[in-house]
């Protein structure tokens, strides 16, 4: 699949990610990471997806969007994003477009 994942600078401290999956069919699941840890499950999956954080701390992140498809193959997008600055946005492989 390819991923495409882009940052919006919401209100407050939310963070809000939306994820497009690129492939034949949508994926069987999406994963959202912020510093590592699961913040979110999506079962079964979109190829349009919106994440949302509330209280989520001020400073720098890494979030990272997988999606898994139905025999098992998967792809992903990892950003650093900076709540409170400019926002970033990547593309194809996680790279800035």
């Amino acid at each position: 699949t390819d991923d495409a994942a882009a940052y919006v600078p919401p209100p407050g401290n939310d963070l809000v990610l939306r994820v497009n999956v690129e492939g034949e069919k949508p994926p069987m699941r999406l994963y959202l990471y912020i510093d590592g840890e699961l913040a979110d499950v999506r079962v079964p999956a979109e190829q349009r997806s919106e994440f949302r954080s509330k209280g989520s701390s001020i400073g720098r992140h890494l979030v990272t969007a997988r999606a898994v498809d139905a025999i098992g193959r998967w792809g992903g997008a990892s950003m650093v994003v900076d709540l409170g600055a400019a926002f970033p946005v990547a593309g194809r492989n996680g790279l800035p477009r």
